[in-house]
């Protein structure tokens, strides 16, 4: 029969097909390549250039001659590229005074410069000592002094009096407190608020 015969054109079909074949093998790899090793694109999706770290929790201590200077701990952060800066979310800090007490911040956001040392807290700033509460919407913490400060309202709290003023500093080496610009306060009769803390005002 003649169907039967391997002629040179049926040879010449099944080389035809063995070579569409091997193609076909080659792109499916290639493509493949393409998509699992090449740049994907992927849309909808923000991505900042600026940050080179996000960290879903952050814990740091700070020490000055063996002696530890505050911790700190944040939900998450955002180590910045070539600004030494940390954004910080969800923040909490002790600060451990020279008298050995703890002095309690919380915010919602901050920065740390991870040179320095130095701090910035914004948003629903809340600092606890001993009997008494501080709120402010900024508070800055300078290492080198060992100090928190802020340069806006703020509003000092006890179980019975306020006190209200323009400007803070806390001294975390001596705890006192110094209160400037326009101070004015509210005091029960019992109050003892200027007995617990030393301060200027």
């Amino acid at each position: 029969m003649r169907s039967g015969k391997f002629t040179p054109k049926r040879a010449r079909i099944i080389l035809v097909l063995i070579l569409l074949a091997i193609v076909a093998a080659l792109g499916g790899f290639y493509f493949k390549q393409r998509l699992f090793s090449g740049k994907l694109v992927i849309e909808n999706i923000a991505i900042d250039s600026g940050t080179s770290l996000s960290l879903n929790k952050m814990h740091q201590t700070s020490t000055r001659n063996n002696v530890k200077e505050w911790t700190l701990d944040a939900s998450s952060a955002r180590l910045l590229k070539d600004q030494n800066k940390a954004l910080m979310n969800d923040v909490k800090v002790v600060f451990f005074t020279g008298k050995a007490e703890e002095v309690l911040l919380e915010s919602a956001r901050g920065t740390l410069d991870t040179e320095t040392h130095d701090m910035t807290f914004t948003d629903s700033v809340v600092v606890t000592f001993t009997n008494y509460t501080l709120k402010t919407g900024e508070l800055h913490y300078d290492k080198k002094r060992h100090i928190v400060y802020s340069a806006v309202h703020v509003t000092l709290m006890d179980s019975k009096s306020t006190l209200e003023a323009d400007t803070m500093e806390i001294d975390l080496n001596n705890t006192t407190i110094r209160l400037g610009g326009n101070v004015k306060g509210r005091f029960s009769e019992t109050s003892d608020f200027f007995s617990g803390m030393g301060g200027d005002f």
